[in-house]
Formats: structure tokens, C-alpha cells, sequence
């Protein structure tokens, strides 16, 4: 009865995999240097959408990681809001997918779909996808290798990175360097 996926994180690295039937599965990791209350996974499912968050303590904080693992239909909307933690995409398609990363890097391999990518300041790299493409960083690089398909590049101060791409690019940057 999912329609859709919301993931909250903030620390950990959030990982998206194509399921190979019709289920949602999660694998899960949270681990902190000293036992300190507040760490937590919660979920809650409304509308077809299901809304996965990392909860962390507003102080006392202690050194901490974490990896969410999500298996994920075909079909199915995907929302990553992921601070500091990564986002890694591998051998996923038919999904539509938004990730934003504020210090986090983001990783596209090997894909097929709609995904629109943006973090403030950690690097976003894609290698070998197929599909329209918007991607956007305040300071961190973007690199792309081996896609096709629409792009739409937007970054302010970091270097943007393309080679070997078949489709239309639109780049915008006010002091990062562009190399094609």
C-alpha cells in the first residue's frame, strides 16, 4: 500500500536499492560512542506514504553513524532529506527520486530515471545513467561521466564535470569552473 517513501535523516548514509518484488525492506544501523537517549528510528504511514525518520539528541552529542538500507519497488517516489550523511544510489530505475544533502555527498551509478540531486556543499557524482537529470550545489563538485538523457546543472562556486554524455545540458555557475 505504499505509493511513496519519505526518508528524514540526518547523520547517517542513507542507501536506495531496486527491491526484486513488489516489497519495501529496510536494514538498519545506528550506532553512538556512549548510550545516550534520543537516538531512534520511527516510521509512520499515511496515505501511501511512508515517512522513515532518524531522531538524535538536540545536545549531548556524542561521536555517532548510521546506515539505512531501503529496498524499493519500481514505481514508487522516493524523498531523501539527508544533512551530513550520504546518499548512495546503485542500479536503481523506475523511480522518482529527489535526494538533498546539506554536507553529505550523493552517488548516482548505474541508473535508469527522473532524478533531481542537490546538496549545499558535498560533492554529487553520477557514472552511467539514463534519464533527466537536475542537479545542483552551492559549492561542491559535480561530477558526471557516461549519462544520457537531459541535464540541467546549477552550481554557484564548486566545478562541474562532464564527460561523455548524449542529450541536451544546461549549466549555470557563478565562479566554479565547467569543464565538457
Amino acid at each position: 500500500s505504499v505509493s511513496s517513501l519519505k526518508v528524514n535523516g540526518s547523520f547517517a548514509q542513507v542507501v536506495i536499492v531496486n527491491s526484486t518484488n513488489k516489497s519495501l525492506g529496510l536494514k538498519a544501523k545506528l550506532t553512538a560512542n556512549e548510550k545516550v537517549p534520543g537516538f531512534s528510528l520511527t516510521h509512520k504511514l499515511n496515505a501511501g506514504t511512508l515517512e522513515i525518520s532518524i531522531n538524535y539528541p538536540s545536545n549531548n552529542w556524542v561521536s555517532h553513524s548510521g546506515e539505512l538500507e531501503l529496498t524499493v519497488p519500481r514505481g514508487i517516489s522516493v524523498d531523501i532529506i539527508n544533512s551530513s550523511g550520504y546518499v548512495d544510489l546503485n542500479s536503481i530505475s523506475d523511480l522518482k527520486l529527489t535526494a538533498l544533502t546539506t554536507s553529505g555527498k550523493i552517488k548516482l551509478i548505474d541508473s535508469k530515471g527522473d532524478y533531481a540531486l542537490r546538496s549545499t556543499s558535498g560533492d554529487i557524482t553520477i557514472q552511467k545513467c539514463v534519464g533527466a537529470l537536475t542537479v545542483t550545489s552551492s559549492s561542491g563538485k559535480i561530477i558526471m561521466n557516461n549519462t544520457e538523457g537531459p541535464l540541467n546543472l546549477t552550481n554557484l562556486s564548486g566545478d562541474i564535470s562532464i564527460i561523455q554524455h548524449q542529450g541536451t545540458i544546461v549549466t549555470e555557475s557563478t565562479s566554479g569552473k565547467q569543464t565538457l
